[in-house]
């Protein structure tokens, strides 16, 4: 169960277990137990690759057995050989999770750069790949044996679930979401996903009551509802789709298929170690091609995200209010839908919630705290680098904020300001002790210089200082100017319909909640918050990041500005149930005297059905319903949406070959802003989008035109005016004048250059 000061502890003990419990944590594994299941699934996979190889193979053996090594064992091992124990299921399983994506992060990079010295060319590939990534699984068992012997029990991922039909729905959900999608794509009909959403939102209205779920089911809910989500989005096509994923599949499939990183590539992409070694690294050891290594395999790491949340909101306020603030920042659309077009982003928000999980807990010794915040630091910086800089951009001035306020004369001239406030908390100035370091702000500085600066060719150095660059040579002239402000272009701009209008509302309401939560914490005491001054000082620093990014030209757009916001909830989430609980006390105040417990029901009602509402309008269930302007992309048909069908892919594969051949290799290619993406997936250095105005396309170049062009018999680009994008048709038939179709594959044409003049 969960403690009153934030601590998990579990009541399944050796002796007298909890009736009704089921045990999933096994935390009383002893090492015999850990290592024989280890080596067991080491022997499973081996026999595979054997079975494999005579042509006779087991349908998903070999997949199953490499994710549970990969992704679990090496964790598992690490702890051990650390000496870390009792912090609980929650936090175990999620170290454990980022201790082995980190390891195989640097030990991939290690092996890129040493091996190929030794005359090894394909560290990343083939059978070297196999045989060095089993060595170190089993060096890491024996080391965890011979460190760890005498102990009779093990930390292992897991908590202890009630048994019954809500630890069995819960379990069973994200199987629903995926036959749901099958049936989207094998039927055509949305019926069953349409259902699983709306079970989804009646789960809180469930919990807000408190009859129907018990608090210790609240953890397998919040990862239950995030993986349904990302399922029920993710699997809508048998390939990837979106913007960036694109370039992230070409970069990770280049690194599998060479066997070799090729870190002097100029791309920002390519410096991210999330990418580049975690796509070669489970695909080769999985036998599982990138593109499903992006569809199943990185979901289930950011589905840990909102669990990781939930962890760290419980530490420091209600079981209620964490599972509150975790399904909020779920139900935000960009979870679901942006998230899963940005690979490399997923792996870093787990990075970063690892970083909090380890400065909240006070079960670590020192020591342990900072190995573990360096660790993961690391892999938040080699992971997404738009992240890592909002990140630090929030970290230096709260650190600066929390020196200020550790001086006494600053905590006498606070009291004596608030002196008004018979309810006032101290959360900044207050005695508790500050966790993040200066030390630690150095070292993640010196990750971020050293990464940045000596990889890809400093990409990811120059395109932060050309967005610094941008945002301060305009400020003057085009603060909260609109059209140089996407934030507030979109607070700005009407929406087409009254439905549209009232979930931007809903939107809008919620942000002003949340600053209204923030606001409240140190005001009113009666909240019965326990925010860290660590964590209080970050979630200000964040929505500071908010209203610069509607304020600062040029700054949201970098970015994108629900990626922001998305990215700010990590934070901020939490203080929406805050700013909803002072409103309706401050409605409900005449009625305290006569009914002591109305305020609280009152606020569950209220804060469960805003959640429920807020959710389904992100989902789109209410726009599908109502046939107005439909959002979702697993509901509806959405076109010009980067969405591709297998002819489409297929045909962009051989362009990329086409193209790739020793007399055609300097010829680029082009498509319009949705076509070009596929293509990018197989050839990201040489595609292009096509220009609004001029020469299209150079004339010696090819183009590749998908299924919504053929449909409309047009092509869709963009003109900017600033940082608003305006969108562009124009006819088809004028931008192929001159040149010959060499590829029909139905809803996928090519066209070749434009032959030279004689």
């Amino acid at each position: 169960m969960l403690l009153p000061g934030g601590h998990e502890r579990y009541t399944a003990v050796q002796s007298g277990r909890r009736v009704g419990m089921l045990d999933l944590e096994i935390h009383r594994w002893s090492w015999r137990r850990i290592v024989t299941v280890s080596f067991s699934l080491l022997l499973l996979f081996w026999g595979s690759v054997a079975l494999d190889g005579m042509g006779g193979g087991i349908p998903l053996l070999r997949q199953t057995a490499g994710f549970f090594l990969l992704t679990f064992v090496p964790g598992l091992c690490l702890l051990r050989v650390m000496e870390i124990r009792g912090v609980g299921g929650i936090r175990t399983l999620l170290y454990t999770v980022g201790l082995s994506l980190i390891l195989w992060m640097i030990l991939g990079f290690a092996m890129n750069m040493l091996l190929p010295v030794f005359g090894i060319m394909s560290p990343l590939s083939g059978s070297y790949l196999l045989l060095w990534m089993s060595m170190v699984l089993i060096f890491l068992l024996v080391i965890a044996f011979i460190v760890d012997r005498r102990s009779e029990v093990v930390p292992t991922p897991g908590i202890s679930y009630p048994k019954g039909l809500p630890f069995l729905f819960f379990i069973f959900l994200p199987l629903l979401t995926g036959l749901g999608a099958y049936a989207k794509e094998l039927w055509g009909t949305s019926v069953v996903l349409m259902g699983v959403i709306l079970l989804i939102a009646c789960i809180p209205l469930l919990i807000g009551s408190g009859r129907v779920f018990h608090e210790e089911i609240y953890p397998l809910a919040i990862f239950s509802i995030g993986l349904s989500l990302l399922l029920h989005t993710v699997l809508i096509s048998g390939h990837v789709w979106g913007w960036d994923i694109n370039e992230e599949l070409y970069y990770g499939s280049l690194a599998a298929q060479s066997g070799l990183w090729d870190h002097t590539l100029y791309s920002n992409v390519n410096a991210m170690l999330s990418i580049v070694m975690l796509i070669p690294l489970f695909s080769g050891f999985c036998a599982i091609s990138p593109v499903w290594v992006f569809k199943l395999i990185y979901p289930f790491f950011f589905s840990l995200v909102p669990l990781g949340l939930y962890a760290a909101y419980r530490q420091q306020t209600s079981s209620l209010t964490a599972f509150f603030g975790a399904f909020f920042f779920v139900s935000f659309y960009v979870f679901f839908t942006e998230m899963l077009q940005l690979a490399r982003q997923q792996v870093a928000e787990l990075f970063l919630v690892l970083i909090v999980l380890v400065f909240l807990d006070h079960a670590l010794e020192r020591s342990h705290r900072a190995f573990l915040m360096a660790l993961f630091a690391f892999g938040l910086v080699t992971s997404h680098y738009g992240l890592t800089y909002l990140f630090f951009a929030a970290l230096v001035p709260s650190i600066l904020v929390l020196l200020l306020a550790e001086r006494n004369v600053v905590g006498r001239v606070v009291k004596r300001l608030m002196c008004w406030c018979s309810f006032f908390s101290p959360v900044l100035t207050g005695k508790a002790r500050r966790m993040i370091s200066v030390s630690f702000v150095l070292v993640f500085c010196a990750f971020i210089l050293i990464w940045y600066l000596f990889t890809s060719e400093a990409a990811a150095f120059k395109s932060a200082a050309e967005i610094g660059e941008s945002v301060l040579s305009s400020l003057q002239d085009e603060l909260f100017m609109s059209d140089a402000s996407q934030g507030l272009h979109i607070i700005l701009s009407p929406t087409d319909t009254p439905l549209h209008e009232l979930y931007k509302s809903l939107q809008l309401v919620s942000q002003v909640l949340i600053a209204l939560g923030i606001i409240s914490v140190p005001l009113f005491a009666v909240l019965k918050s326990r925010f860290s001054k660590d964590y209080y000082a970050l979630s200000i620093m964040f929505l500071g990041l908010c209203v610069a990014g509607i304020a600062l030209p040029y700054f949201s757009s970098a970015l994108n500005t629900s990626r922001l916001y998305q990215i700010s909830l990590i934070f901020i989430a939490p203080f929406f149930v805050y700013g909803a609980m002072v409103i309706v006390g401050l409605i409900a105040g005449p009625f305290r005297k006569r009914r002591p417990g109305a305020v609280t029901a009152w606020s569950r009602a209220l804060i469960s059905l805003f959640l429920a509402v807020f959710f389904l309008f992100n989902a789109g269930f209410v726009f599908e319903i109502a046939d107005d302007g439909p959002t979702s992309l697993a509901l509806s048909e959405i076109e010009e949406y980067p969405i591709f069908s297998e002819p489409e892919v297929v045909g962009a594969s051989w362009l990329a070959k086409t193209a790739g051949d020793a007399e055609r290799k300097d010829r680029y290619l082009y498509g319009d802003d949705i076509s070009w993406l596929v293509v990018r997936g197989f050839a990201a250095m040489n595609s292009w989008t096509m220009a609004a105005e001029g020469k299209h396309a150079p004339d010696d170049s090819y183009l590749f035109f998908g299924a919504a062009n053929l449909r409309s018999e047009s092509v869709k680009v963009t003109a900017y005016r600033k940082v608003v994008r305006v969108p562009v048709h124009l006819p088809m038939h004028s931008i192929v004048v001159g040149r010959g179709k060499i590829y029909d594959g139905g809803t996928a044409v090519v066209f070749d250059p434009i032959p030279e003049p004689d």
